[in-house]
């Protein structure tokens, strides 16, 4: 599968992820009535797609971007932080440009003692493609205001960044 495919899939697959989901237990019915090819080659699509979806856990597994659990019921999954962090990086790389010379400005100042915060907000806003205009302020053409918050809120980290939408002159 082409790699725009593969990202696409991911994509689509950490979204899904967003709410806790149960994958329970495959059943293979297929009525009283089918024919033996038509089971046979339903059958073969199924496990094929199962598969897929097998590889493509493994691999958010691997990424350390969900986290599962077996139980009686089925397969629980659910994102890990980095796998939400990931799907707002992932979502927000498509989005549009803000009008005009509208910029997405980050101002930030944490303490020593938050050095881990800090630097995982700096990575954070280095893959959503904000440049460094000074030492704790940073830039960006494109509308990430809600994904930004988001992760503020998710990290409790919103009493040291201040946010604007600013016209850049």
């Amino acid at each position: 599968m082409p790699k725009i495919f593969q990202q696409k899939a991911i994509l689509q697959l950490l979204k899904s992820l967003e709410n806790e989901i149960l994958i329970p237990p495959t059943q293979n019915y297929f009525g009283q009535r089918a024919k033996i090819g038509q089971v046979r080659k339903v059958g073969q699509e199924q496990a094929r797609l199962r598969r897929e979806r097998y590889q493509q856990i493994q691999y958010l597994k691997r990424k350390k971007w969900i986290l599962s659990k077996q139980t009686e019921k089925g397969l629980f999954i659910k994102l890990s932080d980095i796998g939400k962090n990931e799907l707002i990086a992932r979502s927000a790389q498509s989005k549009p440009k803000l009008s005009g010379k509208n910029v997405c400005l980050l101002i930030f100042d944490f303490p020593e003692s938050a050095r881990k915060g800090r630097d995982a907000f700096r990575y954070f806003i280095r893959t959503l493609g904000f440049k460094q205009v000074q030492m704790s302020v940073w830039k960006s053409d494109k509308n990430y205001v809600e994904d930004i918050k988001r992760f503020i809120e998710d990290a409790k980290i919103s009493k040291w960044i201040k946010l604007y939408i600013a016209n850049e002159k």
